[in-house]
């Protein structure tokens, strides 16, 4: 299974939802409110805000016209700098290079009409299902789910017996993947 570039997920979704909005999540969450949309919360000079996205043309398959998206590249080792800059502002606790990347590109489509998709590198789609069918991964649902449904009175996701049949094993892979690209297009 992959994992996200830090173990605390609560701090990096905010670092995330920090990026994504140029708007500071970390003072934000300390007094339970959303940010404050005004100039004074921007995290422009924050010592853990991202480089400037560049806009980027894509063009259309149909050749009539394009797409835009902005993104930003840049090392492993100035990600993961930007990552343990984080640390003094709120802990992304461990700090993992998941698919021992030596480069990492941070995407994001526009606010109008333009959905980015993302898909998963190929062969790291074909190993985990491989690791999943040989028992060597797992699936593991994370920790925030049961106290998200608990607080609620409703009864957690268990899964109630280990999936061990392929066809399972295969099924629930593409739901997930499924789900997790669906639900990043829209978040």
């Amino acid at each position: 299974m992959t994992t996200i570039p830090a173990s605390n997920t609560y701090t990096f979704g905010l670092l995330v939802k920090s990026w994504a909005t140029g708007l500071d999540y970390f003072t934000a969450a300390a007094s339970s409110a959303l940010p404050s949309t005004s100039p004074t919360t921007a995290v422009g000079n924050a010592i853990w805000a991202l480089p400037p996205l560049g806009k980027v043309s894509v063009p259309l398959s149909s050749g009539t016209g394009s797409a835009t998206i902005s993104a930003v590249g840049m090392t492993w080792g100035a990600f993961a700098s930007l990552l343990h800059s984080t640390n003094n502002v709120a802990s992304l606790g461990q700090i993992a290079n998941p698919f021992d990347a030596t480069n990492v590109v941070i995407v994001q489509g526009d606010d109008s009409d333009t959905m980015v998709l993302r898909l998963p590198g190929s062969l790291r789609l074909q190993a985990s299902e491989k690791a999943f069918l040989d028992g060597s991964s797992t699936y593991a649902i994370a920790d925030f789910y049961d106290d998200l449904f608990t607080a609620r009175g409703w009864t957690a996701p268990k899964v109630a017996a280990p999936v061990t049949a392929a066809a399972d094993i295969l099924k629930l892979s593409a739901n997930r993947v499924g789900d997790y690209t669906m639900s990043s297009c829209d978040n």
